[in-house]
Protein backbone atom coordinates (compact mmCIF):
# COMPACT_ATOMS: atom_id res chain seq x y z
CA UNK A 1 0.00 0.00 0.00
CA UNK A 2 3.04 2.12 0.73
CA UNK A 3 4.59 1.21 -2.91
CA UNK A 4 4.99 4.66 -5.03
CA UNK A 5 4.54 2.65 -8.21
CA UNK A 6 1.38 0.85 -6.95
CA UNK A 7 -0.17 4.21 -6.50
CA UNK A 8 0.34 6.34 -9.45
CA UNK A 9 -0.62 2.98 -10.56
CA UNK A 10 -4.36 3.41 -9.22
CA UNK A 11 -4.97 6.86 -9.72
CA UNK A 12 -6.96 8.52 -12.21
CA UNK A 13 -4.30 10.43 -14.19
CA UNK A 14 -2.71 10.71 -17.94
CA UNK A 15 -2.66 7.58 -19.29
CA UNK A 16 -3.31 4.92 -16.38
CA UNK A 17 -5.47 1.83 -17.20
CA UNK A 18 -7.83 3.68 -14.56
CA UNK A 19 -8.03 6.53 -16.52
CA UNK A 20 -8.80 4.77 -20.01
CA UNK A 21 -11.55 2.95 -18.56
CA UNK A 22 -13.53 5.62 -17.01
CA UNK A 23 -12.66 7.94 -20.40
CA UNK A 24 -13.60 4.19 -22.49
CA UNK A 25 -17.06 3.35 -19.98
CA UNK A 26 -18.52 6.63 -19.68
CA UNK A 27 -21.42 4.43 -17.89
CA UNK A 28 -20.84 3.47 -14.41
CA UNK A 29 -22.17 0.19 -14.98
CA UNK A 30 -20.05 -0.88 -17.72
CA UNK A 31 -17.24 1.02 -15.85
CA UNK A 32 -17.94 -1.13 -12.86
CA UNK A 33 -17.92 -4.43 -14.93
CA UNK A 34 -15.04 -3.77 -16.52
CA UNK A 35 -13.03 -3.10 -13.39
CA UNK A 36 -13.66 -6.26 -12.05
CA UNK A 37 -12.80 -7.55 -15.13
CA UNK A 38 -9.57 -6.65 -15.12
CA UNK A 39 -8.75 -7.36 -11.57
CA UNK A 40 -10.59 -10.53 -10.59
CA UNK A 41 -10.99 -11.74 -14.24
CA UNK A 42 -14.77 -11.92 -13.52
CA UNK A 43 -18.01 -10.26 -14.13
CA UNK A 44 -19.51 -8.53 -10.73
CA UNK A 45 -22.31 -10.25 -8.90
CA UNK A 46 -25.85 -8.73 -9.38
CA UNK A 47 -25.37 -7.34 -5.48
CA UNK A 48 -21.60 -6.27 -6.02
CA UNK A 49 -22.73 -4.47 -9.17
CA UNK A 50 -25.51 -2.33 -7.39
CA UNK A 51 -23.35 -1.41 -4.46
CA UNK A 52 -20.04 -0.45 -6.38
CA UNK A 53 -22.82 1.92 -8.78
CA UNK A 54 -24.63 3.10 -5.86
CA UNK A 55 -21.18 4.17 -4.44
CA UNK A 56 -19.99 5.78 -7.16
CA UNK A 57 -23.09 7.83 -7.26
CA UNK A 58 -23.06 8.71 -3.67
CA UNK A 59 -19.94 10.08 -3.68
CA UNK A 60 -20.14 12.53 -6.41
CA UNK A 61 -16.56 12.27 -7.84
CA UNK A 62 -16.34 9.54 -10.48
CA UNK A 63 -12.60 9.53 -10.23
CA UNK A 64 -11.94 9.38 -6.40
CA UNK A 65 -15.35 6.51 -6.17
CA UNK A 66 -13.34 4.75 -8.50
CA UNK A 67 -10.04 4.40 -7.08
CA UNK A 68 -11.44 3.60 -3.63
CA UNK A 69 -13.22 0.80 -5.42
CA UNK A 70 -10.13 -0.72 -6.96
CA UNK A 71 -8.33 -0.08 -4.09
CA UNK A 72 -10.94 -2.43 -2.30
CA UNK A 73 -10.92 -4.85 -5.01
CA UNK A 74 -6.62 -5.40 -5.03
CA UNK A 75 -7.09 -5.38 -1.56
CA UNK A 76 -9.52 -7.97 -1.45
CA UNK A 77 -8.91 -12.07 -0.33
CA UNK A 78 -9.82 -13.03 -3.84
CA UNK A 79 -7.11 -10.27 -5.51
CA UNK A 80 -4.72 -11.84 -2.87
CA UNK A 81 -5.03 -15.72 -3.76
CA UNK A 82 -6.11 -15.62 -7.85
CA UNK A 83 -3.04 -17.52 -9.35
Amino acid sequence: MNNRDINRAVQVRGQSTLAQLLKNHPRDEDAVRTLYYKALSRKPTDRELSKAVSYVHKTGKREEAYEDLLWALINSTEFQTKR
